[in-house]
């Protein structure tokens, strides 16, 4: 994920940084956190995925937001169900396609199915070929996000 700010909002600076999936702001007080969420929810700063494509779902949250809600739980044996599932599915397709080389992904799961979502998640975080996946690779690097609608997140 990258952030980029290309004017300067308030205090902050135009600047582009690189940073993982999952991200806790922390700092000391007066140190721009506000400022920066505020840019975000304001259009200032753009958040784009490695490939460039914009991020669109956001959502604020405040201390008066912060509270139980309508969304999705998603628990440790649902999870470990769907990766279970996903690597036997997976696997299915490997022997498929090592029988019919023109097998794909899509013979398997359908057309734009969230299981092929989730591979190709896995093998970008696993920097491999969709083909070459292992079970750990599976295992290391399924979504943690599966499960959850875009309200959810």
């Amino acid at each position: 994920m990258k952030l980029t700010l290309t004017t300067k909002f308030k205090s902050l600076e135009p600047f582009a940084i690189d940073l993982p999936d999952f991200v806790i702001l922390t700092g000391i007080n007066g140190a721009g956190k506000t400022q920066l969420l505020t840019a975000i929810l304001n259009n200032q700063l753009r958040i784009t995925e490695d490939g460039g494509l914009e991020l669109n779902q956001i959502k604020y949250v405040t201390s008066q937001t912060l509270s139980p809600n309508e969304s999705t739980i998603v628990t440790r044996e649902q999870l470990n169900a769907n990766t279970q599932s996903l690597l036997s599915n997976y696997n299915a397709y490997l022997q498929n396609k090592n029988n019919n080389p023109s097998f794909m992904l899509a013979n398997m799961f359908g057309e734009n199915s969230p299981q092929i979502r989730n591979i190709e998640k896995i093998a970008k975080h696993a920097k491999k070929d969709i083909d070459k996946l292992s079970s750990d690779d599976i295992f290391n690097h399924y979504p943690l996000d599966d499960g959850l609608t875009p309200t959810d997140v």
